[in-house]
């Protein structure tokens, strides 16, 4: 039986590597909080749209919004923030690159908090495959910034380090949270309840942005009109992935989907050689071919 969850990650993978380079081109014009603040104050007309789309598609009524809904949907979005901000602003130190290879454990992270306070236990062979999987994302990842596993070691309590992690764990529970409050509602097929997820999400990161930006940082606001049309681009891709990871979560366990999408790093490394002209590393090579291997392990032990 064909599953739909697995072309929607292959997808949402496909649209955070977009995403994530134009933000770090971005970081160079704009604070690291104006940077965050746009993926969601440009991406939320989106957002609606893929509400309106999702009920033309739909024979079936909207569903009610619960208060339990809309409390894990604001905590699965203040998550979201705070790993994002994370996430940039590694990219304003000298020696990021041990953080955001740390940041990398999402997967890993997902799986376990999973399975200790979500109720979505994995079996043994999928998770040896999601190890294999994470093992290979951060060789990948170390060789393309050119962090050691000395240094991945050694330095795994320096400040990059502690946010790198930070960032994965609150990326991880965010999409738990996304799952859990999908599946609380009643009735809608799965593309309905993800974009319920979505608009409610995305208006509520947006406001509490906007009143940051307007509260502490208003003279970044003239910067943040002047870069529309970058700004534009990252709010279309953010929410195309966003919406595409919250359908997969509503079909599907989230450790599987956190795992296949590790694809993005395949993509990233796709992108540089067709598009940059830059030259492979052997252990890129290898950390593909691994990573596939750890995949196709948690893909057959699910």
């Amino acid at each position: 039986m064909f599953d739909v969850w697995i072309p929607i990650t292959v997808g949402a993978a496909l649209f955070q590597t977009v995403r994530t380079g134009s933000q770090r081109q971005l970081k160079d014009r704009m604070s690291t909080n104006s940077v965050t603040f746009v993926r969601f104050c440009f991406g939320f007309p989106f957002a609606v749209l893929f509400y309106l789309l999702a009920r033309q598609l739909s024979a079936e009524p909207a569903p009610a919004l619960t208060a339990h809904f809309l409390l894990v949907v604001g905590a699965a979005g203040i998550g979201q923030i705070g790993a994002t901000y994370l996430l940039v602003l590694l990219f304003s130190f000298r020696n990021f690159a041990v953080g955001t290879t740390y940041s990398k454990t999402e997967s890993l992270q997902t799986a376990i908090l999973g399975a200790l306070f979500f109720a979505a236990p994995i079996g043994p062979i999928a998770f040896l495959g999601i190890v294999i999987s994470v093992a290979a994302v951060l060789s990948m990842s170390m060789a393309a910034t050119g962090a050691g596993w000395r240094g991945m070691i050694t330095g795994w309590t320096e400040r990059t380090a502690l946010m790198g992690l930070a960032s994965g764990a609150c990326f991880a529970l965010s999409t738990l949270l996304i799952r859990d409050a999908s599946l609380s509602l009643a009735g809608g097929n799965y593309m309905l309840r993800a974009a319920s997820v979505l608009v409610c999400m995305t208006a509520l990161q947006t406001g509490l942005m906007a009143l940051w930006i307007l509260a502490r940082q208003r003279a970044e606001i003239p910067r943040i009109l002047r870069a529309w049309r970058p700004a534009l681009f990252i709010g279309i891709t953010s929410v195309g992935g966003s919406a595409c990871w919250a359908m997969a979560f509503t079909l599907q366990t989230v450790a599987y989907v956190r795992a296949l999408g590790q694809v993005e790093l395949v993509f990233s490394f796709l992108m540089s050689w067709l598009v940059f002209r830059e030259r492979s590393r052997i252990a890129e090579l290898v950390g593909i071919a691994l990573m596939i291997v750890g995949i196709v392990i948690m893909m057959l032990g699910r």
